[in-house]
């Protein structure tokens, strides 16, 4: 088997072709087929009752065997033509976990087992191809069982068996199954998928005295290596920095042995050799690194003696050689020599730190550093406990619980401790009290003529009016000639509802994209702490961690391709120990870490990437959806806390998402071979299988978090063709090399993508292909939603923060409740938002990459919180500080950091690139601006859909938070109702705004007295927080209802109808109409051509809206700025209703001025117990 390496092709990955041959050829390729019922004899336990052990049944036209318990088997012969190698698969079925058919044959009158083979739960009658490796038969008339070996009383149906002829040779010739084992024991295939003529000893199997390992005949491999022919043998190369061989195997006698590596490289520095194996402990530890040395390039092989002798200890023994220089490209290796020299020196310090190794509790100590008695270097000490290793703390006696910063010091980890708006390294007064306004130096005290919060000195409009809030220059409105005015007001008496939900839900809405344990905050426990404990930030989302923990799963060993589910339990409980024996989680509430889990696509699904990112670490992957569903059930519940192990460890994750974004490398570049219609049934799988392990105990499961979110647009990704890895697939036999790219081909097929290229593409199959396919299966449905900012300037941003994400949401909902009625309804979990440009992934960061994140970050969660019913959980894309995206790809973990580029989007950042000075990002202003919100949501209204809205009372204060949608400074007028009797102490005004060099500015600033104007600039956000004297009471409410339309199309797919050709008749039925004061919202969700909105020429207007034959005025702007580069204007059309135009039924016709596509029209209507305060 090869494949061409011209052209800079990857090269094939052995055991993905031969998983592809063996699948596509077991069921085409038999040369012997057995009817499971033409048995000469059956035999067991009469178990099941049945009048004999084994019956035959026929289904879907198939004759095949069932009732078939544990202990039952049915006997055949065989007239075998040809000794050899047999491919052996089975058409069987099961619903039950714990079948499995074990393939004996009848030898001198003993029956002895060849095969064992786990049959999948895919249910009684679904009679699949299941590959079971390969047996040795010998010619003539055979004698066979096939026995139910499974520990379930039940076991499986059988239609029928096949076998393939393979050679003549006693062992398999290389290609694998997912679920065999030979009765020989176990096996596993090499990282290379070849072993070299002289072998090595198999996994696990016993060595003593010298021993050799080959190279390529290593049991697990880290990394992505390959294998070359050479000087008659074969020897591994490709062997990068990081990349390793492990060996498992069992040492009979413990020793002292020296190290032997034939190597070869082609560098003159920075090339080591690291080997690991296990101490006397039975800890995998560093034991030397050795320096290569070039001999005038990569095929020039010598013996080099490793840098210091070793002892290996007798029992179970992992070996590790890793690349341990830092080069890329590292060494090209063939084999390993272990030499016996003595019986195990005890007196041994490998490490040269004068505390011999079986005494040393910190092997690898550094030469340049000096060991205490235990053999501890500072480097590898702290003392204090405060995650600072002694030889870089500056404070090595830090208190217990005090949360310090990367030099080990007790800190705030915030930029300005006292919240006045002058940074700490600027204020001269660090501790100003809450309520006061400061000039710039920090301090309280200055001049201020005005009253208005602003030094003489900096003040440029010395003569500001009472009540008005002033800009950061000490103008007010009324000082300014804002190009627009708004009126805002507000009922703080009036508690607004949705479906009974009024709270701010400030854990579900609050959070950050990360999570306590990361590795990016080691050395920012301050900042960690001051993000959740000071400023209340719920975490986080985590897709890291099941992916490498994927990676970690050794194979099933009677099980080609299949996790090994027993080594899962024995891990998940090391890893949850580990995680509650870590006192730094504890110091987080629980109701502070409520996660967002899932899986990224490489490894976990069956990506069939022959890449390195498509195995395991362990050298398997994946083949089938199935397998991974399986791991998915077993790691929820053994790698997180439950009933089942004492709820130790990790907490379960409340919301598990299945796959994180696959469109993004689905049939890309990125070498994710599947289909829609598989992803959509790993959904499926994936919940089942969840859900059968942890009962109620299992998180919210749910789907499907697309990165594409243009509903109305065609497939935004290019995807390549059906047999698009023909062209890398090589065979010397033609037909192995057909049947792989068969395989390939079929896991690409689809029947649901002709509509690709064709605009609804991405609602008609991806979203509401995967709502009918799984959506029954799901919890919530999982939505992720950016604004593309251009690239340059905002002039050219494609913007969802407008009414495009109430449009996607709009028209989920009413999908989801047209098919399954409101008290089925889903809700939404936005697992991220924000906003991200890919033509920045190269350049040097510049404060505007932090500004427009912050103003998608503002204007997104303000929609979000006029849903509190529908949307159950919110997460602004925040990282912690991901050197993952640094560019190009892989530098940010190397050694010696080299990046060009970071990533832009976190919330630590280096101000000097690679400097490892980490600071926070402007994105923490973010958390500043919404901190301390909480409460009651209480009445708001806005004159103009650009400018949003919302307030909160939390017991004597009241929060309103206003955010600009519109790129102009706007005059608010603002009125607050509803505070009775309750006395005004302190007005706070938090401004978030963007200065001319795109630099986010957020200001503070004070008034004792109620203010009726303030300035929103242009995309900003204020926060007003008022505290009074005593508690707001709310001794009102209004009831907000939604009344969902009846299909635009009249019941006919897709539920749209285009907008041209005059009035269009709709329908919102089952309207309560309230009898006191009400107010009514007809919103209509569209697809129109694009136009400026806000002027009275513009083609989103309608010409024409009646209702029950009522006109309707209806507004020329609606939510969203003027300037969008779009190809649809993608809106929900929000229009005030007169409640007395109402009925039970309503007749709607409407007329569009221009040209577009209507999907959805419901009805909102709010219905208030008390009329309210209208400005």
């Amino acid at each position: 088997m090869r494949l061409s390496k011209s052209q800079g092709i990857l090269p094939l990955a052995h055991a993905v072709l031969a998983a592809a041959i063996a699948y596509s050829t077991a069921a085409t390729a038999a040369d012997y087929r057995l009817e499971a019922e033409d048995f000469t004899n059956v035999g067991g336990t009469y178990n099941d009752g049945q009048p004999q052990k084994i019956s035959v049944y026929t289904v879907n036209g198939i004759t095949a065997i069932n009732y078939v318990n544990k202990g039952d088997y049915a006997e055949y012969t065989l007239s075998v033509p040809q000794a050899g190698q047999y491919d052996l698969t089975y058409f069987a079925g099961t619903a039950i976990d714990g079948a499995r058919i074990d393939f004996q044959v009848n030898n001198n009158g003993s029956w002895q087992t060849l095969a064992r083979t786990d049959v999948p739960n895919a249910g009684w009658d679904n009679f699949q191809p299941l590959p079971a490796g390969s047996i040795h038969l010998s010619s003539g008339s055979q004698q066979i069982r096939l026995f139910g070996g499974g520990d379930h009383d039940w076991q499986w149906n059988l239609d029928k068996m096949e076998l393939a002829y393979i050679d003549d040779s006693s062992s398999s010739s290389g290609g694998g199954s997912t679920s065999s084992s030979s009765s020989g024991g176990s096996s596993s295939s090499s990282g290379s998928g070849s072993s070299s003529s002289g072998g090595s000893p198999e996994e696990g199997g016993h060595v003593s005295g010298t021993f050799k390992l080959e190279a390529e005949s290593a049991h697990h491999v880290g990394g992505e290596i390959d294998t070359y022919a050479i000087n008659g043998g074969v020897a591994v190369n490709y062997f990068n920095s990081g990349d390793y061989l492990e060996y498992n195997l069992h040492l009979d006698q413990s020793g002292l042995y020296r190290p032997k590596y034939y190597v070869s490289t082609a560098h003159s520095s920075g090339v080591a050799v690291g080997l690991m194996a296990t101490d006397h402990e039975g800890a995998l530890v560093t034991k030397n690194t050795s320096e290569v040395q070039s001999q005038g390039g990569w095929d020039s092989f010598y013996l080099l003696n490793a840098a210091s002798d070793i002892n290996l200890f007798s029992g179970d023994l992992t070996i590790r050689i890793y690349g341990a220089g830092t080069q890329d490209f590292q060494f090209n290796i063939d084999y390993v020599i272990f030499e016996r020299i003595s019986d195990v020196d005890l007196d041994l310090d490998g490490d040269s730190d004068g505390i011999a190794d079986v005494n040393d509790s910190c092997p690898g100590t550094d030469p340049s550093e000096t060991a205490n008695s235990e053999g501890c270097a500072p480097s590898q000490l702290d003392t204090d406990k405060d995650g600072i290793a002694d030889n870089r703390d500056q404070c090595p006696t830090t208190a217990p619980g005090d949360f310090v910063d990367s030099e080990g010091c007790a800190s705030t980890g915030a930029d300005d401790d006292d919240l006045d708006g002058i940074a700490n390294q600027e204020d001269q007064c660090p501790d100003t009290p809450f309520g006061e306004n400061v000039a710039p130096s920090g301090c309280t005290g200055f001049e201020d003529s005005d009253s208005d919060g602003i030094a003489n000195g900096t003040d440029q409009c010395p003569s500001t009016p009472a009540k008005e809030f002033t800009n950061e220059s000490g103008c007010s409105p009324s000082q300014v000639a804002n190009p627009h005015s708004v009126k805002v007001t507000v009922n703080a008496n009036i508690k607004h509802s949705v479906k009974g939900i009024s709270d701010f839900g400030r854990n579900r809405h609050i959070t950050a994209h990360t999570t306590i344990y990361e590795k990016d905050w080691e050395g920012h426990a301050d900042k960690l702490n001051y993000l959740v404990n000071t400023l209340d930030v719920t975490l986080g989302r985590d897709n890291g961690t099941a992916t490498w923990k994927f990676q970690d799963t050794k194979e099933d060993p009677n099980r080609e391709n299949w996790p090994d589910l027993d080594y899962m339990v024995t891990r998940g409980k090391e890893l949850r120990e580990n995680y509650e024996a870590n006192p730094f989680y504890k110091r987080f509430s629980a109701d502070r870490t409520e996660l967002i889990a899932g899986t990224n696509p490489h490894p976990t699904y069956p990506t069939l990437s022959w890449n390195a990112n498509g195995s395991t670490w362990h050298d398997w992957q994946p083949m089938h959806i199935e397998t991974s569903a399986a791991w998915m059930g077993q790691y929820l519940k053994h790698y997180y806390a439950n009933s089942s192990n004492g709820y130790i460890g990790d907490p379960m994750p409340k919301f598990w998402e299945v796959i994180n974004e696959p469109d993004m490398e689905m049939k890309t570049g990125k070498f994710m071979v599947t289909n829609q219609e598989a992803i959509w049934e790993y959904h499926n799988l994936v919940a089942q299988e969840i859900r059968s392990k942890l009962g109620n105990e299992a998180p919210l499961i749910g789907g499907m978090t697309w990165g594409q979110h243009d509903f109305y647009r065609r497939d935004g990704i290019s995807r390549y063709a059906d047999n698009a890895y023909d062209q890398w697939i090589v065979a010397d036999d033609p037909a192995e090399e057909a049947a792989a790219e068969e395989f390939f081909r079929q896991a690409m097929a689809t029947t649901v993508d002709d509509t690709r290229d064709q605009n609804w593409y991405q609602w008609d199959v991806m979203w509401k292909g995967f709502m009918d396919a799984a959506g029954h299966n799901m919890d919530f449905y999982s939505v992720h939603v950016y604004d593309w900012p251009g690239v340059n300037s905002d002039a050219k941003s494609t913007l969802r923060r407008n009414g495009h994400l109430p449009a996607m949401l709009d028209m989920i909902e009413w999908y989801d409740v047209y098919q399954n009625g409101q008290a089925n309804r889903k809700p939404i979990v936005i697992s991220e938002y924000g906003a991200v440009q890919g033509g920045w992934n190269t350049l040097a960061h510049q404060p505007r990459f932090e500004s427009e994140v912050l103003k998608s970050f503002n204007a997104m969660l303000m929609q979000i919180l006029e849903r509190p019913d529908y949307v159950i959980k919110s997460m602004p894309f925040t990282p912690a500080k991901p050197l993952w995206g640094y560019y190009p790809g892989g530098c940010g973990y190397e050694e010696v950091r080299n990046c060009t580029a970071p990533y832009h989007y976190s919330l630590l950042i280096e101000p000097v690139l690679n400097s490892d000075n980490w600071q926070w990002s402007d994105y923490i202003k973010f958390y500043e601006l919404w901190a301390d919100i909480d409460g009651t949501r209480v009445d708001s209204v806005s004159s103009d859909p650009d400018v949003q809205v919302q307030s909160y009372v939390n017991n004597n204060e009241l929060f309103i938070i206003i955010n600009n949608l519109e790129t102009v400074d706007t005059t608010i007028d603002l009125t607050v109702a509803g505070l009775n009797n309750a006395q005004l102490q302190n007005v706070e005004l938090r401004n978030m705004h963007f200065d001319n060099n795109f630099d986010t500015q957020l200001e503070r600033h004070h008034m004792k007295q109620m203010p009726t104007k303030v300035t929103l600039a242009a995309d900003a956000t204020l926060v007003l927080r008022y505290t009074l004297n005593s508690t707001i009471a709310i001794n009102q409410s209004v009831d907000e209802k939604k009344y969902f339309g009846n299909s635009v199309s009249g019941g006919s797919v897709p539920h749209r109808i285009s907008v041209a050709g005059g009035a269009k008749n709709l329908q919102v039925n089952n309207v309560s109409v309230p009898s006191g004061y009400a107010e009514s919202q007809l919103r209509l969700t569209v697809a129109l051509y694009p136009s400026q909105d806000d002027t009275p020429d513009s083609l989103l207007q309608i010409d024409t809206l009646t209702i029950n034959g009522h006109t309707i005025e209806t507004p020329i702007d609606w939510r969203g700025r003027k300037e969008n580069s779009v190809e649809r204007y993608f809106n929900t059309l929000e229009i005030p209703v007169p409640v007395d135009v109402l009925q039970k039924n309503n007749t709607i016709s409407v007329d569009f001025r221009h040209n577009g596509e209507l999907t959805v029209a419901n009805l909102v209507i709010k219905e208030y117990t008390t009329t309210p305060v209208r400005h």
